[in-house]
């Protein structure tokens, strides 16, 4: 029970300095769960000819969606079916996604959470993975482990 609400509280700080991180951008895609599905419901249901808007046709130019059952998702548009799908993920999934990530790497550092999170997301960005590895509790208690190993060895 403890450990389940200190991982709440993890993931409202992250996703409460990550919100802090992309209000000061102009251009981010990033989006909560409520923009994520208005754009979702734009690039699904087409308008009539005459109701289509430039930014319509920017949402169709950029972005495709994925039906698998009953779940639709947001992804990159592919050039041919050749190429591999990049999800675009919503604010508040971020957390878990960044997470699961980071644990299957054996705690990794930022440059191979990078190296794996570009393989199949598009818009999880550097500061988002640098910040999940600020507040992750095995990798302070690894750091400070290696503080006091090298100050041990100085002495």
């Amino acid at each position: 029970m403890a450990q389940t609400q200190m991982s709440l509280n993890q993931e409202q700080t992250y996703t409460q300095k990550l919100l802090q991180i992309i209000e000061g951008k102009l251009k981010c895609n990033i989006w909560n769960r409520e923009k994520y599905d208005e754009i979702l419901e734009l690039i699904v249901t087409e308008p009539q000819k005459s109701d289509k808007t430039s930014s319509y046709y920017y949402l169709v130019r950029k972005y495709e969606v994925l039906q698998c059952g009953d779940v639709k998702k947001i992804v990159k548009k592919r050039n041919s079916s050749d190429e591999d799908v990049k999800y675009y993920v919503c604010l508040e999934d971020m957390y878990s996604i960044v997470q699961k990530i980071h644990i299957s790497i054996g705690h990794g550092g930022r440059d191979i959470m990078v190296k794996v999170t570009n393989r199949k997301y598009v818009n999880i960005s550097n500061k988002a993975l640098e910040l999940y590895k600020e507040l992750c509790e095995e990798c302070q208690l690894k750091n400070v482990e290696l503080l006091v190993k090298a100050l041990l060895l100085n002495l």
